[in-house]
C-alpha cells in the first residue's frame, strides 16, 4: 500500500482551537492552548516522530524529510540557550 505523503492525520475540534487561538494574538491563546497547538504541528503536520523514508521513492523521502526538518527546527528554537542569540540590533 503506498503511503500518503501529503496526509495530515485527523485533527480534533479542541486541537483546531488551539491553534487558532495560538496564530491570533487577539484571541489570548492560554499556556495549554498553546502546548497543543506546537505538539499539533511538530507531529502531527511535521510528523517528527516517524520514518521518514519511503521504498523507491527518491522524491517522497525528500519530502518527509522536508517536513521533518521544519518540525526539528520549530524544536530547537523552543529549547534554544536565549544567551546564544544575537540581540535584534545586531547586524551580520
Amino acid at each position: 500500500m503506498a503511503r500518503d505523503i501529503f496526509g495530515i492525520y485527523a485533527v480534533t475540534k479542541q486541537q483546531a482551537i488551539a491553534l487558532r487561538a495560538t496564530a491570533d494574538p487577539k484571541q489570548n491563546a492560554t499556556k495549554d492552548q498553546q502546548a497543543i497547538a506546537i505538539k499539533l504541528i511538530k507531529e502531527n503536520f511535521c510528523n517528527i516522530n516517524a520514518l521518514q523514508y519511503v521504498q523507491d521513492s527518491f522524491d517522497a523521502t525528500a519530502f518527509l524529510n522536508g517536513r521533518d526538518f521544519v518540525g526539528r527546527t520549530i524544536d530547537q528554537m523552543i529549547n534554544i540557550n536565549l544567551e546564544e542569540l544575537p540581540s535584534e540590533n545586531h547586524k551580520p
